[in-house]
């Protein structure tokens, strides 16, 4: 993995096939877990899709939305007034829909800009996930370019990864996140063995911290007028 870096005017990292893959898979298994606690979320997308209308025109009634019962949902959409339980609930009827559908959209461009249409999304966990790829061809590597205006929303999404990620592996302290990077290292290194599930889960986790980082330092860079080649 080489991160994000500026080059000709657009925020661009290289990535080896699984790398991209692992991302996405994630990407998408967040998709799905907003679509199972959100009531209705598909169909209000598939009607702001076909006729254009504001999300927060659709679905709201007086009707009480619940919190979502997954803990890694709930760090996605979480209680904005957790001291007042009468302006949490309004808050999270009035928007929780919306907030849903937007991280949706943008967890759904950064599979886009991860995965080619020519690459079908396959389960990493299959022994056959990397055949035919070419080992001369850097393990599937490729560039993923940004654009500098695209840059927040991949940089949400990677958060929204994170967040679900860190709910999974028990993530809640920068501590944790730390013993979390020494066992993976180790478990690379061959020097220690690891839970598989949570060797991929944590490299990912790591994964998506590096991207993330090194793309907000381009986007503070460029907000101060310094980012190389923007």
């Amino acid at each position: 993995m080489r991160p994000f870096e500026a080059v000709d005017g657009r925020f661009v990292a290289r990535l080896t096939r699984d790398e991209r893959f692992a991302i996405a898979q994630v990407a998408e298994q967040v998709v799905e877990l907003l679509e199972q606690e959100v009531d209705g979320l598909e169909e209000i997308a598939a009607a702001v899709a076909d006729d254009g209308l504001p999300p927060a025109l659709l679905g709201l009634d007086d009707t009480v939305v619940e919190a979502p019962t997954d803990p890694a949902v709930r760090r996605l959409l979480p209680n904005a007034a957790p001291t007042d339980q009468v302006v949490g609930e309004e808050f999270r009827r009035l928007t929780q829909t919306d907030l849903a559908l937007s991280k949706v959209g943008r967890l759904t461009a950064l599979c886009a800009a991860l995965v080619g249409d020519d690459e079908p999304l396959l389960d990493l966990e299959d022994d056959g996930a990397t055949d035919g790829v070419d080992a001369d061809d850097e393990l599937g590597s490729r560039d993923v370019a940004l654009e500098p205006a695209d840059a927040q929303s991949f940089a949400g999404a990677l958060t929204d990864v994170r967040l679900v990620l860190a709910e999974r592996l028990g993530i809640v302290t920068d501590d944790d996140s730390d013993r979390l990077s020494s066992a993976i290292e180790q478990a690379w290194q061959g020097r220690a063995d690891l839970d598989p599930r949570i060797e991929l889960l944590g490299s990912v986790f790591l994964l998506a911290g590096y991207l993330q980082e090194s793309l907000l330092d381009l986007m503070l860079a460029r907000l101060r007028g310094g980012a190389p080649g923007v």
